[in-house]
């Protein structure tokens, strides 16, 4: 029974070890515009079971994101980040851009 007990608890340990960790793999940026009025925001993110990823493609979703934000005008100065979120099985890869909306 005790053995047991403490088998129950290393499990649960290593589980809330592995669930909770986060890492910023990137960052890029473009030049910022003096003219800030206006920000634009995306993200986009993908969930992978057991490190099974064959593809980005999810990544190629931001930009149309960005330009429905600024129909009319350019993005530019964007900062986009890249990062991973562990979970015990599987793991989430989120793609966050942020930029400023120019019109003329």
């Amino acid at each position: 029974m005790k053995s047991y007990v403490l088998k129950s608890f290393l499990v649960f340990i290593v589980g809330a070890y592995l669930s909770g960790c986060a890492a910023l793999h990137s960052v890029s940026m473009t030049s910022y515009p003096t003219d800030r009025r206006k920000p634009v925001e995306a993200k986009v993110s993908k969930l992978v079971f057991l490190a099974f990823n064959f593809n980005n493609d999810f990544v190629h979703d931001l930009t149309p994101k960005l330009q429905q934000q600024c129909p009319n005008g350019k993005v530019t100065g964007i900062t986009s980040t890249y990062e991973t979120r562990f979970y015990f099985l599987a793991h989430r890869m989120i793609v966050k851009s942020q930029g400023f909306c120019l019109t003329q």
